[in-house]
């Protein structure tokens, strides 16, 4: 299996590198994307755990650069990220590992729920992983969510399709098997899909 490595700058500043290749999982029925860093070391792959994560795992018409951007860009996420009837009503967030990320929704109600987060991985436009058991610069807070106060880890994995759109895969992770079941009771599928719907019907 060949690495390239690269010496032009990553545009998320962060990396300098990244040639992405695939790899074959041994069944031979899946493939994944491996990350080369400058270091020489390697970000595996991510196998979720069923007992452990929950998975929403969809190809979409739209480009893998667009649900980046819907992902990342404060004035998109107000207009996705919460399923309808909520809202999102506000959205501060600092796109880079040890940044901080608070998305605020509103019930029709008005009763209000900011996400209070830490972005860990950053790595455009392929690969977005947050916490809530961290604020900004990687400090460790108890987790303050419209889940619950739910303590978990959002991995976003995007990449390209063959008809040019993306192959979407968003995992929660959890530290118990309590928490990836309260999650899923939550509506972790449904919650999570109708947003998918809603960035895809914003970003044709």
């Amino acid at each position: 299996m060949q690495f390239n490595v690269y010496p032009e700058a990553h545009p998320s500043k962060h990396f300098r590198v990244l040639e992405v290749t695939w790899v074959r999982r041994l069944d031979q029925r899946d493939t994944l994307p491996v990350s080369v860093q400058p270091s020489g070391a390697i970000m595996k792959p991510f196998i979720p755990n069923p007992k452990l994560d929950l998975v929403l795992e969809r190809t979409i018409a739209v480009s893998p650069e667009k649900v980046w951007a819907a992902w990342t860009t404060p004035e998109l996420i107000l207009q996705w990220f919460t399923p309808a009837p909520y809202k999102t009503v506000g959205c501060d967030i600092d796109v880079q590992p040890g940044g901080h990320s608070e998305i605020t929704m509103e019930s029709p109600e008005g009763e209000r729920y900011p996400n209070i987060g830490c972005y860990l991985v950053v790595d455009e436009p392929r690969l977005l992983v947050f916490t809530s058991v961290m604020v900004g610069g990687f400090r460790p807070v108890a987790a303050t969510n419209g889940a619950e106060d739910l303590p978990f880890t959002g991995r976003i994995e995007i990449r390209p399709s063959d008809d040019g759109g993306t192959h979407y895969r968003a995992i929660g992770i959890h530290a118990d098997e309590d928490g990836c079941r309260r999650h899923d009771e939550m509506g972790f599928h449904a919650g999570w899909g109708a947003a998918l719907d809603q960035l895809v019907a914003l970003m044709s």
